[in-house]
């Protein structure tokens, strides 16, 4: 009986003390340090006995006003977590991070980074600043013509300009420090362009550009050109086989060009054809043999339009070469008809009869070009194989599904039907599907 009772509490004390092992409280991670960009923010940190019962709690202090801060947090196994979304007004707040090791329920001290901010003005050891954008440089008219992507498009999903309502105000000043001049870009403009004048002939032209973004600040960029900004640019050959695709989700222009160097831009002009002059032609500069024009589309679900696609190089421009005019419209007179595919369709027996269902395209394309302005709702009609038997239905942009049935006259071993469509003016491809059983039984084999 002693003997027992003294096994007993010796297997008591090791399961106390592996419990008490297993619990024990995690040291705290080490060098927590941010990195800070143009695309965001992101935490790193150290940490001596990694394992893979280790987590790490991230903990975002709005230290411009901390007692009423909303805390962020996130858990990760990682030894480094991109805290971008975690900032509240981070054009202007200021920040600190605090990381946290947790095992088995149990904490370590916090560590603490430096305050971080991409205000310029803020008191904080580490400013994040943008990146001034990759700048083009070419001979316009006896000037050196500056152009770069509006780093207010390029990094308008960054934390640094979230809540934003300032322009870029941007300098430009020649190597020698004797001719600044400042311009103003704003948020709607792709591209932002200037000239600087340089007062002698030079073998290389150089320029150093800085600029904010309200209290948000740039680096410096540099950059040369090499040339005589005194001679005009030879003028470049045109893009070649401009052609339109274009589909239930959106339209893609594409083109080919026979001399592509780094030199060469391509600008995409998108014509409404149903008033030419009172257009509003909208543009882009791209380097890519092709362009999405979804979003350049002015009330397409009615409208017909042609694309003009010019090649750029030093400042000159080509002849444009225009493409075929193209409508979602059924009844315009265009040589390209854009068509609306009709969805995926599950066929069932029900009833006796053939049960037809489909995902409501108004919901399935509802961000496609071809419905944007929509008033209509969705028209279809279902034929059987041979023609004899037609249904027509309407189906509203509020149903997430739409439904009808077919009754066949005669017992087969398969169903076919054709499916057709309109939404206005605007219609869809056939869609061909067919039911292999027998649709008298309350059960179905076959679907294709």
């Amino acid at each position: 009986m002693q003997i027992q009772i003294y096994v007993s509490v010796t297997v008591l004390i090791l399961i106390q003390k592996s419990v008490s092992k297993a619990v024990s409280r995690p040291s705290p991670p080490a060098s927590v340090s941010i990195q800070c960009d143009s695309y965001g923010v992101e935490v790193r940190w150290k940490y001596s006995d990694l394992d893979q019962d280790v987590q790490f709690q991230v903990k975002v202090i709005h230290d411009y006003n901390e007692r009423n801060s909303n805390i962020t947090q996130n858990l990760t196994q990682s030894l480094h977590l991109n805290i971008s979304s975690m900032l509240f007004y981070p054009a202007y707040n200021r920040y600190y991070v605090t990381v946290t090791a947790v095992r088995g329920g149990e904490e370590s001290e916090p560590t603490l980074s430096d305050i971080f901010s991409y205000n310029k003005y803020a008191t904080a050891k580490i400013k994040c600043y943008l990146d001034f954008p990759e700048v083009e440089l070419s001979p316009k008219d006896g000037k050196l013509h500056v152009q770069f992507t509006n780093p207010l498009q390029l990094y308008r999903n960054s934390p640094a300009l979230r809540g934003l309502t300032d322009n870029l105000k941007y300098c430009i000043e020649t190597e020698e420090g004797r001719n600044e001049a400042c311009e103003t870009c704003e948020m709607k403009q792709n591209t932002c362009e200037a000239s600087v004048v340089f007062s002698e002939y030079r073998g290389e032209y150089c320029i150093n550009l800085t600029g904010k973004i309200g209290q948000r600040f740039f680096n410096l960029r540099s950059s040369c050109f090499t040339g005589d900004i005194r001679n005009s640019v030879s003028r470049p050959s045109p893009p070649a086989s401009v052609s339109i695709q274009c589909d239930s989700y959106g339209v893609e222009v594409r083109w080919e060009y026979p001399d592509l160097d780094q030199d060469v831009q391509f600008q995409v002009k998108v014509i409404h054809d149903y008033n030419e002059r009172n257009s509003n032609v909208t543009q882009n500069l791209t380097q890519s043999l092709r362009l999405n024009i979804s979003s350049m589309l002015f009330y397409p679900a009615y409208n017909r339009y042609y694309v003009t696609v010019t090649a750029v190089r030093g400042g000159e421009e080509s002849e444009p070469t225009l493409s075929d005019i193209f409508s979602y419209n059924k009844y315009a007179t265009a040589k390209i008809k854009c068509y609306l595919d009709f969805p995926e369709v599950e066929l069932s027996p029900k009833d006796g009869k053939l049960h037809v269902q489909f995902t409501n395209p108004l919901q399935l394309y509802r961000n496609s070009p071809a419905l944007r302005g929509l008033t209509d709702n969705l028209e279809y009609c279902i034929e059987t194989e041979e023609g004899k038997n037609k249904t027509c239905e309407t189906c509203e942009m509020k149903q997430n599904t739409c439904e009808a049935s077919v009754v066949f006259s005669e017992y087969r071993g398969e169903y076919c039907v054709n499916l057709t469509g309109k939404i206005g003016q605007r219609f869809f491809n056939l869609r061909s599907s067919c039911f292999t059983g027998d649709i008298r039984n309350s059960f179905f084999f076959t679907q294709h």
